[in-house]
């Protein structure tokens, strides 16, 4: 009986049906179903010769593109028993989907190309080959935020390396994870990070592997720069892998270093050279083609201008990231995107554009997800509900409480809660605040990272002045201050000068309060910062009036203003905010 005879009877069963009429008829079965039990009829030695035909012919058929018919040729193979070919071919596919940014895929063929690679005793370059199925799988798993899964991707790595004994494997396990509990995310631990590069380092020893070396470095780095404890030292350990990488010629390390070094750079108010390793690494992501950490660094880069005051550098560089972070499916970066032109609009007085941005942004939940609702909780104090703020504010504390990212968030939300409770006159619940906030890493230590920490600054001056400690209000407010002057983040100044202009006011120094206004102004004005330079305008008609002089000109600014941001207002608020403008602004 030949073939097409076998066919036909197949067809006339109703089995199958012919799917291309040509000279190589096609035909596919009726259902899947059918296709399993057929399939499941056929004894092992003859489905593993079935699929090893399939395979070798679709190989020589796609010579010049298997990578597109990766997971097929995979498939086949395995199910043939030929290891070899299948393990090339699940790896094949893992890289060619996360170069596609498919990484739920990749992770998946990397599982399975690990699986055969554990079990072959004969592997060539056993070492290699598992060193970048590990890597590469906890990488893909990191891009799809699943943390965890990472994590015991490493700690897999690290027990399957010390059972063969291999050291270069368990080393890299060891450097991945401290960089799992380096990095912001839930995993958070700047200790555990740097016990674990630690014994990276001393492992390192008996490897002499110069390349994890740089690598180790710049995850001390991470680790010490999150912690804020000793900021040189994370410089330190950060310059050193830039030199590494550059002596080894390292591009991905280089830019890795480079693009991260920020932080540390940050916490020694040193902006200038953040900027530039920003912009070096961004040279080298951009002809890496590496469009995940591209996004991360134009995100860093405009949250370092928005605190700058260049809101229009800002801008552009979020849209670019916007852009690659909707096409890339990187959540994370998304959502930093839109959490950063939050804080834009919200100080250019956009503030309907501010409640899209935290929105769209919190339709994702990840660790940023903390600070879009801490600060989404000011902004609304800042619009006159303080009731809406009190219970936006209590319900980040909830979520910072479900993480261990309290050393990034904590001062933004423990200080919020006590400019809340000083609005409410309760003065004691803002020292239980103020207590949970002294006991953070880093605590009082010459760090400055501005990531939303000024709300504790701020509030720490509100609550002695509140308590009529004009000195310690007055040594505070010189001290942050005077960090905020040293990073030259004049998105922060007009707050701090209006603060002082309270504490000379308090000492009847109306002049020196009113050159402190006029400097706030002044700022305020030229980076574009219309919620601020309201509040200040306000103050200023306030003592010029108080000190007998015309303010007419001070209160036709503030009432274009302030209409321009009663109309920017979203409509749940418009009437809150009109409100408190008016209470403010009765005697104009």
């Amino acid at each position: 009986m030949t073939t097409r005879t076998n066919l036909a009877e197949l067809e006339a069963l109703g089995l199958i049906h012919l799917a291309v009429a040509s000279e190589e008829a096609a035909y596919i079965f009726r259902h899947a179903l059918i296709q399993d039990a057929a399939y499941a009829s056929l004894v092992k030695q003859d489905r593993q010769h079935l699929n090893l035909i399939v395979g070798e012919t679709l190989e020589r058929l796609y010579a010049d593109r298997v990578e597109q018919i990766a997971p097929r040729l995979a498939q086949h193979f395995k199910e043939a028993g030929d290891d070899r070919r299948a393990l090339k071919y699940y790896t094949l596919a893992g890289d060619r989907t996360v170069q596609q940014f498919a990484n739920a895929e990749a992770s998946t063929h990397y599982t399975r190309a690990l699986n055969i690679a554990k079990r072959a005793a004969d592997l060539e370059n056993a070492s290699s080959i598992l060193k970048h199925l590990y890597l590469q799988r906890g990488q893909a798993l990191h891009s799809i935020a699943d943390y965890q899964g990472a994590l015991e991707n490493y700690l897999d790595m690290r027990q399957f390396a010390q059972a063969r004994g291999d050291r270069s494997l368990e080393l890299h396990s060891l450097i991945e994870q401290a960089e799992m509990y380096a990095v912001f995310g839930p995993l958070l631990n700047p200790a555990r990070s740097i016990e674990l590069g630690q014994q990276a380092l001393t492992l390192n020893e008996q490897v002499h592997d110069r390349a994890a070396e740089a690598r180790v470095d710049w995850v001390l780095m991470r680790a010490l720069a999150q912690t804020g404890l000793d900021p040189q030292q994370a410089i330190r350990y950060g310059e050193r892998s830039i030199a590494l990488a550059r002596e080894l010629n390292l591009s991905d390390q280089l830019a890795y270093s480079l693009n991260d070094i920020n932080y540390a750079y940050r916490s020694n108010l040193m902006v200038r050279p953040a900027l530039e390793a920003l912009a070096e690494a961004r040279h080298h992501w951009r002809a890496i083609g590496q469009q995940h950490m591209l996004a991360d660094n134009l995100n860093q880069a405009a949250l370092i201008h928005f605190y700058l005051g260049n809101f229009e550098e800002a801008e552009q560089l979020i849209g670019e990231s916007l852009s690659i972070s909707a096409a890339t499916d990187n959540v994370i970066q998304f959502t930093l995107c839109h959490f950063v032109r939050m804080l834009i609009n919200y100080e250019r007085g956009y503030f309907n554009d501010a409640f899209d941005s935290s929105e769209t942004a919190l339709q994702n939940f990840n660790p940023i997800l903390t600070g879009i609702k801490i600060t989404k909780a000011f902004i609304v104090m800042e619009l006159g509900s303080l009731e809406l703020a009190t219970q936006e504010v209590q319900t980040a504390q909830d979520i910072l409480h479900q993480t261990n990212l309290t050393p990034i968030f904590g001062g933004a939300v423990y200080g919020l809660q006590i400019r809340l409770a000083i609005r409410r006159n309760d003065l004691g619940f803002a020292h239980q605040m103020l207590e949970r906030a002294q006991r953070l890493p880093g605590y009082g230590a010459n760090v400055n990272e501005f990531l939303g920490t000024e709300q504790l600054y701020i509030s720490e001056i509100e609550l002695a002045l509140a308590e009529q400690q004009i000195d310690l209000a007055q040594t505070k407010c010189d001290k942050f201050s005077g960090l905020a002057e040293a990073l030259g983040a004049r998105r922060l100044l007009p707050s701090f000068l209006r603060l002082r202009a309270q504490i000379y006011r308090t000492h009847g120094e109306i002049d020196r309060a009113a050159d402190s206004l006029q400097e706030a102004r002044s700022i305020a004005q030229a980076i574009g910062a219309r919620t601020s330079l309201l509040n200040v305008l306000i103050d200023l008609i306030e003592i010029e009036r108080q000190r007998g002089r015309d303010a007419s000109q001070l209160i036709d600014q503030a009432r274009d203003l302030s209409g321009f941001l009663i109309d920017h207002c979203p409509d749940q608020l418009r009437a809150t905010y009109a409100a408190k403008i008016k209470s403010i602004s009765t005697a104009w």
